[in-house]
């Protein structure tokens, strides 16, 4: 009696009809993907090749120009170096302030002898 009960109750859900609830959802279609072009390409790309010469050719040579620091002198090939002494140096730093303090001497020594 107990092996006709467990086989009624696992046949049970499989005779009762499932019904799904709610709206029922469109059909999927299938998207058909569009064949890409062909592209021309130039038979030379320093990019694609060479990556680091192509950096190297634009960033190195191009802001190339010799300049010089006009408070400690040093002379660089780029303003983009003598940008960074200028912010970084410590000793450049140093030698601008020894100007300052002595330019405001100077111009305190002009006001005391007028």
């Amino acid at each position: 009696m107990e092996a006709d009960k467990a086989v009624i109750q696992e046949t049970v859900p499989l005779l009762l009809p499932q019904v799904k609830r709610g709206r029922p959802k469109k059909p999927k279609v299938p998207k058909e993907k569009p064949e890409p072009k062909p592209r021309e390409r130039k038979e030379v790309s320093i990019w694609r090749d060479d990556p680091r010469l192509y950096f190297r050719m634009y960033y190195h040579n191009r802001p190339k120009e010799k300049c010089s620091c006009p408070h400690c002198g040093n002379t660089f090939d780029s303003k983009r170096g003598l940008d960074n002494h200028v912010y970084k140096s410590v000793l450049c730093k140093r030698i601008r302030e020894i100007k300052a303090q002595q330019a405001d001497e100077q111009s305190g020594q002009v006001d005391k002898v007028d």
